[in-house]
């Protein structure tokens, strides 16, 4: 690959001023981890946030491009791809004798990890020529990967920096074009989030009113819930797909961290399947007593082996229907929880952005 990275420091000249070492820390030992690991770590994260700077157009522009624009991406994504694999990743298998730097190198081998596993082995699922069937699900893999791996590479170059004795002050960001954008960026993904909180706490408020009581029902009646009684559920649970689009689009936004990124990719999956597994057992259900019944009908008397079927039929299906039902209320009472309590933190970091010194109160959010 032809990419280039900022010059190192030249042998022998000083740094401008002796940076001050913690206890217990020879200058000679921060001497050789610059040298060897914190250094060119500095420069290939440099190097690879400049590759991936040339093609980071927005959502839009990435899913209305050209073929050509989109292979140009592409395939500068896989080159960002592969420094982070093969070159970036193995600088953070040293370990740091600066403690600040070390805790920095940790988040960072634990979020390459599962970068690894999750995002960049979608990618491997992908050839260097994608067919042009491909090309729609590859527009919508560049807009979640691109901003994915932006993030991971600002997060990680900026808590380096901060950990790294050398560091005095935030002039050179704040002067530089990307901070307006990361501030842009910041105030969209709060946003985001802030309209996906309040969708929930409508959620939340018919869990309680329709779903909860319903669930409790079926559980103590040991009985399937009549058609009128269980068409709310219907109606509720039919929202957990608009649900899980807004999962999605957030996802796609910048600045969602690996550990966020977790949390929302599993609710995403979660959700949905579990939502679909309730409605088709109640279906189910519902056949396999209803044919019960109709027999027992069809031959105007019940007998007692067709009652105690019936009434085992029912008490089966309300269980399982009730173990589901817990599941699905269980992944959104979780899922409520975390983005209000994600939303302050997106709300620390946009006023970290402008109040960096330790200590200083931060402003309301």
């Amino acid at each position: 690959m032809a990419e280039s990275y900022p010059p190192a420091r030249p042998h022998g000249r000083p740094d401008r001023q002796t940076p001050r070492l913690p206890e217990g820390v020879s200058v000679a030992e921060w001497a050789l981890e610059r040298r060897q690991w914190q250094n060119p770590r500095i420069r290939t994260l440099l190097g690879a946030i400049q590759l991936l700077e040339g093609v980071l157009d927005s959502n839009y522009a990435i899913l209305h491009c050209s073929p050509e624009r989109l292979m140009e991406v592409w395939r500068q994504v896989q080159k960002v791809a592969h420094v982070v694999r093969t070159r970036l990743a193995p600088l953070f298998e040293h370990p740091s004798v600066v403690p600040e730097v070390e805790a920095a190198r940790q988040g960072t081998r634990t979020a390459l990890n599962l970068m690894s596993r999750r995002l960049l082995a979608q990618l491997d699922d992908y050839p260097d020529d994608v067919p042009r069937d491909r090309l729609p699900e590859l527009r919508k893999l560049l807009c979640i990967s691109m901003g994915q791996l932006s993030s991971f590479m600002q997060d990680t170059f900026g808590a380096l920096m901060a950990a790294d004795p050398r560091s005095t002050n935030d002039v050179d960001y704040y002067l530089s074009k990307r901070f307006p954008r990361d501030i842009e960026e910041a105030e969209w993904l709060y946003k985001s989030v802030d309209k996906l909180g309040r969708f929930l706490d409508g959620l939340t408020l018919q869990n309680e009113q329709f779903f909860a009581p319903r669930i409790e029902r079926l559980e103590s009646e040991q009985r399937l819930l009549g058609a009128e009684d269980w068409r709310p559920v219907v109606r509720f649970v039919e929202r957990l797909d608009d649900l899980a689009e807004r999962l999605r689009e957030v996802l796609a936004l910048r600045g969602v961290r690996f550990d966020e990124m977790e949390i929302l990719d599993r609710h995403s999956r979660e959700i949905p399947e579990s939502r679909s597994r309730l409605l088709a057992l109640e279906t189910a259900a519902r056949e396999v007593i209803g044919g019960i019944d109709r027999g027992a009908r069809a031959s105007r008397m019940i007998e007692p082996a067709q009652e105690a079927d019936l009434e085992h039929s029912h008490a089966v299906f309300s269980r399982r229907l009730a173990a589901a039902a817990r599941e699905l209320s269980s992944s959104l009472k979780d899922l409520s929880s975390f983005v209000p309590l994600w939303l302050v933190e997106i709300g620390n970091r946009r006023a970290l952005m402008l109040y960096p010194t330790a200590g200083t109160d931060l402003p309301a959010s």
